[in-house]
C-alpha cells in the first residue's frame, strides 16, 4: 500500500480520476465522482475499505480517520475475521461511545492482547461444572483472555474454589469481575453455602 505524501487522515482518492480530495468533500471537485464510487464503495489513502469494516463503522457513525485505521489492523486478521468483528459490534452496542470504545479496542489489536474469543478449555471446565450462565460466563472469558498466563493459572484456581463453595456461581462471578479486572487476588472463598459444589458433594449428590 503507497500512502500519497500531503493526504491528511479522512482525505481520499478519487475512483474515477485518481485527484486527491479534501475529506470535508463527498465529490471529486474535479471530476464531480461521488467518493463512495460506482459501487458505493471508495479508496482511501489506505486503500479499498473492506465492505465489512464500512458496515460495521456506518453502523455507529464512526469517523473516517478511525474508519481507515480499523481497515489497516484487520488487514492481517483474516483467521479471526469474523469473531473480531462480532465482538467489537456487541461490544460497541453495550459502550455509552461506541466511537471512543472502538478506540480503546483498536489499540489492544495493536498491542496483540484482543481476543474476540477465548477458547482456553479452563473456562469450559468452570462453565460446565458450575453451569454459568451466559453473561457471566461472556465477561469471565473477556477478562481472562487478557491476562497473562501466570495470572490466568491464579484465576482459574482461585475462581475454582469460590465457586464450588457458591449456591450461586454466576452471581459469584459477576461479583467477582472488579477485582479481576483491576489485577486484584481474589482472596479467601467463605464457608460453603446451602446449594453449593461442596455442600451437594458432602450430601453425596452433585
Amino acid at each position: 500500500w503507497v500512502i500519497r505524501p500531503g493526504i491528511e487522515p479522512g482525505d481520499w482518492i478519487c475512483p474515477k480520476c485518481d485527484h486527491n480530495v479534501f475529506s470535508s468533500r463527498v465529490r471529486c471537485p474535479k471530476c464531480g465522482q461521488h467518493k463512495r464510487g460506482d459501487d458505493d464503495i471508495y479508496t482511501s489513502e489506505h486503500g479499498r475499505i473492506d465492505p465489512d469494516i464500512r458496515e460495521l463503522c456506518d453502523a455507529f457513525y464512526i469517523e473516517e480517520r478511525h474508519v481507515e485505521k480499523l481497515n489497516d489492523l484487520m488487514r492481517d486478521r483474516h483467521d479471526t475475521w469474523n469473531e473480531d468483528l462480532a465482538k467489537l459490534k456487541t461490544i460497541m452496542e453495550e459502550a455509552r461511545s461506541p466511537a471512543g470504545m472502538l478506540v480503546v479496542k483498536m489499540k489492544e489489536i495493536e498491542d496483540g492482547t484482543f481476543v474476540a474469543v477465548n477458547k482456553d478449555k479452563r473456562m469450559d471446565h468452570l462453565r460446565d461444572k458450575f453451569k454459568l450462565d451466559k453473561i457471566a460466563e461472556t465477561r469471565l472469558r473477556d477478562i481472562l483472555s487478557r491476562c497473562s498466563e501466570e495470572k490466568k493459572e491464579e484465576y482459574y484456581y482461585d475462581l475454582e474454589q469460590h465457586f464450588e463453595c457458591s449456591g450461586k456461581p454466576s452471581a459469584t462471578a459477576m461479583m467477582l469481575i472488579r477485582k479481576l479486572a483491576n489485577g486484584e487476588p481474589l482472596g479467601k472463598p467463605g464457608k460453603p453455602g446451602k446449594g453449593s459444589f461442596l455442600d451437594r458433594e458432602k450430601k453425596g449428590d452433585r
